[in-house]
């Protein structure tokens, strides 16, 4: 009689869902399917994912030191970036702003060309007493 493959419900096999059945002398055994992995009738797929891709080494260095450029240049643009927004918001700043030290002459020794030559008179002399 085939155990596996029974006339009536009376020998249903529990082998499950990706088992295969052996017939057996006044039995049956089960065996989980190629592709499958644990124990009848709790047989589940295997999910085998492939490697996306096979890199070798060398070329993962490589993508490692470009990302590592690209990282650096771009922090390089952004610090650049921030210091001259920051000198455009000071020179916006003090546009407006009067700043009287920038404006004043220094007034260090004063020539003779500019400064008039007083002499002194007899008759302005009683005058300032």
């Amino acid at each position: 009689y085939d155990e596996c493959n029974p006339a009536s419900n009376i020998h249903i096999q529990d082998c499950g869902t990706g088992a295969t059945c052996t017939n057996e002398i006044g039995t049956y055994s089960c065996q989980c399917a190629t592709g499958y992995t644990g124990i009848p009738p709790s047989c589940t797929a295997i999910t085998v994912y492939p490697p996306l891709y096979f890199v070798n080494d060398e070329d993962a260095d490589l993508v490692k030191w470009l990302m590592v450029g690209v990282v650096v240049y771009l922090g390089i643009c952004f610090l650049a970036t921030f210091f001259i927004l920051i000198l455009i918001c000071k020179t916006l700043n003090s546009a407006g702003k009067y700043i009287a030290e920038e404006d004043e002459i220094s007034m260090g020794r004063v020539s003779a060309i500019a400064t008039p030559q007083y002499a002194e008179r007899e008759a302005m002399r009683e005058y300032y007493r």
